[in-house]
């Protein structure tokens, strides 16, 4: 019934002892492009709340991944990673690891936990999902216009 399941390659790769208060690692995939690259190192740090705009890692299917907090709801969290046009399944907070607060790209350091960076991050979010309803609409447009001249030929 079906073929075999292909599991995505893990986002991020950790490190540190099962007591570590601050976990580091290494980016592992490309949907959080442009603010986190494959290679870019990064610092999570464990939180009890979450505001929207922050990127937290969590634990999925034995995958941890990045995404960024779209949208929080009673018992659960919305994420999405910055280059993808569709919302996660919701997040339940007991699978959430913590929230990245800083990467370095290159061996710089920049602050991921800063309201400019989560406001910004939340445009590229939501900038991502529009662009992508657009053009499907537009697609489907194309498609009705196309139909409807094939049969308007017959």
């Amino acid at each position: 019934m079906g073929g075999p399941v292909i599991k995505p390659e893990p986002e991020i790769t950790l490190w540190g002892s099962g007591q570590a208060k601050v976990l580091r690692g290494y980016v592992r995939g490309a949907s959080m492009t442009p603010t986190l690259r494959w290679g870019d190192r990064i610092t999570v740090m464990p939180e009890d709340k979450y505001r929207l705009g922050e990127i937290l890692l969590f634990a999925r299917d034995e995958e941890l991944i990045i995404h960024r907090v779209m949208a929080i709801l009673p018992g659960r969290i919305i994420t999405k990673g910055d280059a993808s046009h569709r919302l996660d399944p919701h997040v339940c907070p007991q699978d959430i690891l913590g929230r990245a607060v800083i990467k370095e790209p290159d061996g710089k350091v920049q602050i991921l936990d800063s309201s400019g960076a989560r406001y910004w991050g939340l445009i590229i979010g939501l900038g991502a999902l529009v662009i992508y309803k657009v053009l499907d609409s537009l697609r489907a447009m194309g498609r009705y216009w196309q139909n409807r001249q094939r049969v308007a030929l017959r």
